[in-house]
């Protein structure tokens, strides 16, 4: 994985909450499907236009890749034919550089 492109993973405002709670960020596809789904930042914009639009208001995590070393891994999406980050494991509080509320499109 290029260490120039910064890994960002997307969540609700209240999975953000908990989390400073909880001292990790929870993500309901480590349940349903084995890792945590994250995107290279200039795949954000396109994320948000297929899975977030007119969720209102989200949180935009940008990533320490160093920090998740080894959970971390670069897969194709069958979905979109690109690569994307997936995380296999926890994501610790510890692991986020910034966090940034973002507003959403309009549905």
């Amino acid at each position: 994985m290029s260490q120039a492109r910064s890994v960002v993973h997307l969540t609700t405002l209240a999975r953000w909450e908990a989390a400073q709670d909880a001292g990790v960020v929870d993500a309901p596809s480590r349940a349903s499907e084995g890792f945590i789904h994250c995107a290279f930042a200039d795949q954000v914009g396109g994320v948000i236009e297929r899975h977030w639009r007119g969720a209102g208001e989200i949180m935009a995590l940008t990533l320490d890749p160093q920090a998740l070393a080894g959970r971390l891994r670069v897969e194709r999406s069958a979905g979109s034919g690109q690569d994307y980050p997936h995380l296999y494991g926890e994501l610790p509080l510890s692991a986020v550089l910034s966090a940034r509320r973002m507003r959403t499109p309009e549905a």
